[in-house]
Formats: C-alpha cells, structure tokens, sequence
C-alpha cells in the first residue's frame, strides 16, 4: 500500500511528513487523537490563525501559518469539519508535533 517498511516489519517514517505513505497523514508521533488533529511539522512560531473555535472548515483549509526557519509554513486542514480544541496563538512557539487544532465530523 505504499509504506515502506524495514526488514523486521517496522513501518520507516519521515519526520516532518510522519509517513512514507502517500497521500496518507498522521496526526504525529503519539497524539492520541488519531487523525482527527492538525499538528505543526516542526518547531516554529505561530505568525497567522485563520480559523476560530467552531468553525466549519473544508479540508485543504489554511488553518495556521508557522514560521520556521525564516520561512511561512501553512498548516492546513486534512479533513472538513469543525474546528475544536483550537490552541493556536500568534506570537506562541510550537513544538515539532504540537497539536494546534482537532477538526471533527
């Protein structure tokens, strides 16, 4: 199915696209929360949130804007869907895998 994997069965993953799958998205290392979150892709300041608490978005959405290494990183939405659990802020540092927002059904 795409993935690739290592000789004892190991699934190889990319660390900034979290899967060697295309076309597939993970919602991080261990969030928990399945793919139901948007997640930052590396550590980074929030510069732009451009949905709120609530909101129907379509997936492929701008969701949040990172900067990371003097470049914008648009974080989009993987799925449509509501908005919960929004805890993006402009001006706050994120984590590589940091949850920023759920979008639920």
């Amino acid at each position: 199915a795409g993935v690739q994997t290592t000789p004892s069965g190991h699934i190889i993953v990319d660390r900034v696209s979290r899967t060697t799958a295309s076309n597939v998205y993970a919602a991080g290392d261990c969030t928990g929360l399945l793919a139901l979150a948007s997640v930052a892709a590396m550590q980074g300041t929030i510069v732009k949130v451009a949905v709120e608490e609530g909101r129907a978005v379509e997936a492929g959405e701008l969701v949040v804007v990172l900067e990371a290494m003097k470049m914008e990183q648009p974080i989009t939405a993987h799925k449509s869907g509501t908005v919960v659990g929004l805890s993006a802020e402009v001006g706050a540092t994120v984590s590589s895998g940091a949850v920023l927002c759920e979008i639920k059904d």
